[in-house]
């Protein structure tokens, strides 16, 4: 099995991302994403402002 390019998507690892919370109020509502970066080493930042208290934050999805 090919595991860096499946050709199916049967094949496809499975990946679990749990909800981010806002860092200040702690609400799992899910944020707005404004923006999304790729930081060049498979992962990405995904900018965000919190529903609740509009936070601005930074999520990194690796």
């Amino acid at each position: 099995m090919n595991t860096t390019n499946p050709t199916r998507w049967e094949q496809a690892p499975i990946v679990e991302i749990s909800r981010p919370r806002c860092p200040a109020c702690g609400t799992a509502e899910p944020p707005e994403y404004v923006r999304s970066e790729g930081n060049g080493d498979g992962s990405t930042t995904r900018k965000a402002i919190c529903r609740s208290c509009q936070l601005r934050f930074k999520v990194v999805v690796e």
